[in-house]
């Protein structure tokens, strides 16, 4: 019987050691907590009342970004969508008040024959002005293109003194011309073709009736002393006087004063730049 228990014994310690060695490990320590997986998120749906109508943005937030919440297809969860409204219609702004209105060019033509009124702001004369010599002037009336007004009065003109005839001692005139050449006006300086305007002076006149006189003085002195026969060598003698005195004298000159208005007829077509505002 102590035989049987001592072999009962070690059978029993031989089959826990086998089966202890067996199991896995116990693992030592704090036993590992479960995680539990995320639950999806579904936002709660949007009321829908067919009766009630979406109100409409006020004007004043067009062209703002409004933010659109759309749930996905696989309904996971909602993203939102920046969606920007039409842009505004794209008319012209209306210019606020003070603003420039831009203005557009064009070119106005002034007719052949049209007069160029001006006034010379010095003086002109034969006694001292030189061929090519350059003067300068006012103009004294608008230039127009037929009723338009392309060249406003006042603005300078500028010419050009084309011959000069000084007076001699003979019967010969004083001669002055003068011709313009260029005007300003609001987009600068135009050049310009004109007649060329003459201006003379002659002492014929005086001439005559200084040979006239001295004829008549001559006369009257023969005939007091040689009576008929003196009084014809008279006349012969005081002419030729008179005429040595008209030689002697010299004639008169030409004289523009400052101040003086003088006209110029329009030869070639002149051609000036206007703006005038888009709005017309």
């Amino acid at each position: 019987m102590r035989r049987l228990g001592a072999l009962g014994v070690i059978l029993l310690l031989v089959t826990a050691v086998d089966r202890w060695t067996k199991s896995p490990p116990i693992p030592v320590g704090p036993p590992p907590t479960a995680t539990a997986a995320p639950l999806p998120v579904t936002p709660p749906p949007l009321p829908i009342d067919s009766a009630t109508p979406t109100p409409a943005p006020p004007p004043e937030d067009v062209g703002a970004p409004v933010a659109i919440q759309s749930p996905q297809a696989d309904g996971s969860g909602a993203a939102d969508a920046v969606v920007r409204a039409a842009e505004p219609p794209s008319n012209p702004a209306i210019p606020l008040p003070g603003t420039p209105v831009p203005k557009v060019r064009r070119l106005v033509q002034v007719e052949p024959g049209s007069d160029i009124e001006i006034r010379l702001h010095d003086q002109l004369d034969t006694e001292t002005t030189s061929e090519e010599q350059r003067f300068t002037a006012t103009l004294s009336r608008d230039v127009k293109a037929g009723r338009r007004v392309v060249i406003e009065k006042g603005a300078t003109v500028e010419g050009v003194v084309r011959r000069v005839d000084k007076p001699g001692r003979t019967l010969a005139k004083a001669r002055l011309d003068l011709e313009l050449v260029r005007i300003e006006a609001a987009e600068g300086w135009i050049s310009l073709t004109t007649q060329v305007l003459t201006r003379e002076k002659s002492d014929a006149g005086n001439d005559a009736k200084r040979v006239a006189g001295g004829a008549a003085i001559g006369a009257i002195i023969g005939a007091l002393s040689g009576g008929k026969r003196g009084a014809k060598r008279g006349v012969g003698i005081g002419a030729g006087a008179g005429a040595a005195g008209a030689v002697a004298t010299r004639g008169p000159d030409v004289i523009l004063r400052a101040g003086s208005k003088l006209e110029f007829e329009l030869q070639q077509p002149l051609l000036v730049e206007i703006g005038e505002d888009e709005s017309r």
